[in-house]
């Protein structure tokens, strides 16, 4: 062989050691029952992360486009039925004017110090208890409460291009799932969402990051993880999968302590040491804020909202609760249903589905005819139906996101109802 041809062919082994190198490998994350489900941030079930979504044919072409992205995707969703494709990452649901206002609702600057988001631009004269959002729907749930608006100063918001739409939220990294049956989550950086000890030449961790990695998890066992806690170890990677952290799951002591959270927090940087590695803190645990349902209108043709009675009332639900619907009878299982943000679905009578005749609005317009109720909050509108993975696209176009659930709601002659 010529030296010309010796050339070529140690470019061909370069190219093709090159394409394997950089295959991109997926984590199929389930949950402590071997469920998948809609991807998900640390924060548990509700705390969704940033992504656009649209309807693709195959999980292959949705794989292919948080593969395109490189490390701007950090996973996807992907449900067959409904052909149902989430691409997870910073930046996928839009891009604000504004710097550092990474979600939609931020996208904005409010003239009181500490208030990031529209809805919080403000202050009430009752302060509301740990777990809820100081809101004006707060302000008018709470007797004596006086609102005093704050100025908001609305950034531009640029959605995603072409056929995708933005679902906008301020988690960015996927670490867990909400167990919705037909959907799939697959991560791409089973990482990012816990402590890190990383290569200071930022390569791909399957690569040089791995060293590092492999060191800082062996240093973690049964003693790093508190008693009564579920502890797993690290997880070496295959030709198709990443390799998994170490775990360590459940909850423990007295107060039911979070056994990840403490676990994170046994991490030092002392133990990633080495002049070629640096230490990366787990991000923060996202803190889940609930909004107080403004006053509820009671619309024609509607029943009135349903409150928590029989097995739903506990210790987590006082009698008489309002919150999403479950089943009264099998302990409270989740029902069948769709989401969409009120910053992103229109109904046809004009109105966002943040607003209650706007949510009751979807559900009567609803491509199945057998939407049987709805839930709805300042954030988002849920509709129930047996079809909810099935029906996403409205007639006006928007795109819901499926709650595939192994409840289905009860269809009966003077249905639909509220809630």
């Amino acid at each position: 062989m010529g030296k010309s041809g010796a050339m070529l062919r140690a470019t061909m082994l370069l190219l093709a050691c090159s394409t394997i190198a950089a295959e991109v490998k997926y984590a199929l994350v389930v949950n402590e029952i071997g469920a998948s489900g809609n991807c998900r941030g640390n924060g548990g079930s509700h705390d969704l992360v940033n992504s656009k979504r649209a309807r693709v044919a195959k999980e292959a072409d949705c794989r292919a486009e948080c593969t395109r992205l490189g490390k701007a995707c950090v996973g996807f969703t992907y449900a067959p039925a409904s052909e149902y494709c989430a691409i997870h990452g910073p930046g996928m649901s839009g891009t604000c004017s504004v710097a550092d206002k990474s979600s939609k609702d931020e996208c904005g600057m409010c003239d009181l110090v500490g208030k990031p988001t529209r809805l919080t631009c403000g202050e009430c004269s009752v302060k509301p208890s740990s777990g809820w959002a100081e809101t004006e729907n707060f302000c008018l749930s709470v007797s004596e409460g006086e609102w005093t608006a704050g100025t908001w100063t609305e950034g531009a918001w640029t959605p995603p291009a072409g056929e995708w739409t933005g679902d906008s939220h301020r988690t960015t990294h996927v670490h867990t799932v909400d167990g919705a049956a037909d959907a799939y989550c697959y991560d791409k950086y089973p990482y990012d969402g816990v402590p890190q000890c990383i290569a200071t030449a930022g390569t791909e961790r399957d690569e040089a990051e791995q060293l590092c990695q492999m060191d800082f998890d062996s240093q973690h066992n049964t003693e790093s993880c508190p008693v009564g806690c579920d502890f797993k170890n690290a997880v070496g990677s295959t030709p198709l999968k990443p390799r998994q952290p170490p775990t360590c799951l459940g909850v423990f002591g007295e107060n039911r302590g979070d056994c990840s959270t403490a676990f994170n927090a046994a991490s030092t940087a002392a133990m990633c040491s080495t002049s070629s590695c640096k230490f990366v803190p787990a991000p923060s645990k996202t803190t889940i804020l609930g909004d107080a349902h403004a006053p509820i209108l009671y619309l024609p043709g509607w029943e009135d909202e349903l409150r928590s009675t029989g097995d739903l009332v506990g210790s987590t639900f006082e009698k008489g609760t309002i919150g999403e619907c479950a089943v009264e009878g099998n302990g409270g299982k989740a029902i069948n249903s769709k989401r969409c943000s009120g910053s992103t679905c229109i109904a046809s009578n004009g109105m966002s589905v943040g607003m209650q005749e706007g949510c009751a609005q979807a559900c009567l317009d609803d491509p199945s005819g057998a939407c049987v109720g709805y839930a709805h909050s300042s954030f988002e509108c849920i509709l129930y139906t047996p079809h909810a993975y099935r029906y996403l696209v409205h007639q006006n176009g928007d795109i819901w996101t499926p709650e595939a659930r192994p409840t289905e709601p009860c269809l009966s002659f003077d249905s639909p109802k509220v809630q």
